[in-house]
């Protein structure tokens, strides 16, 4: 909603759970987008996103790499990278609980270290995909971790969402 700062409120929750009885699929994806929810909602983000969160657990370390999780058909071998590292928000950890999946870890500024949850995906009559970074300040890199871009993640969130395939822009089919 962002004639209202953009702050994720009851009315949004709403909508979005309207969206996914009907079958619909939700992508939610920002740093302060997991917290907004669990505030408004906390029932709403376990039994629809199938996570939950305390929305303030601090990662004693540098964070600027998402590492995708193996076997995870959104995140498999996928990292991506913040491009303004060091992340100075508070991280949102996301802990899957009712049928959720863990989509990203986080990992510091090297690759190394495992410090919790950053995505959570559910399949069921609906899709949903919930990550605690902004995809917009993803950057390609290659030192020192190798990361791939932003329109790699999106594609794998797409191909999740249905039983197509993504394809480029330029595709004329």
């Amino acid at each position: 909603n962002e004639s209202l700062g953009g702050e994720i409120d009851a009315i949004d929750v709403a909508t979005m759970k309207a969206h996914m009885d009907d079958g619909g699929n939700v992508c939610v994806a920002g740093i302060k987008a997991p917290a907004q929810i669990w505030s408004v909602d906390s029932a709403f983000m376990k039994n629809y996103y199938r996570c939950r969160t305390d929305s303030t657990t601090p990662i004693d370390a540098v964070v600027s790499v998402y590492d995708g999780v193996p076997g995870n058909g959104v995140s498999n071998q996928l990292t991506v990278g913040i491009q303004s590292a060091p992340v100075t928000y508070v991280n949102h950890i996301l802990t899957p609980i009712n049928g959720g999946v863990p989509t990203f870890t986080f990992k510091d500024e090297f690759g190394g270290g495992n410090y919790g949850n950053g995505g959570v995906i559910y399949s069921g009559a609906y899709r949903s995909v919930l990550l605690s970074f902004a995809p917009e300040f993803l950057a390609v890199q290659s030192i020192p971790v190798t990361t791939q871009p932003l329109d790699t993640l999106l594609a794998r969130i797409l191909n999740f969402f249905s039983t197509g395939a993504a394809t480029g822009v330029d595709d004329d089919d």
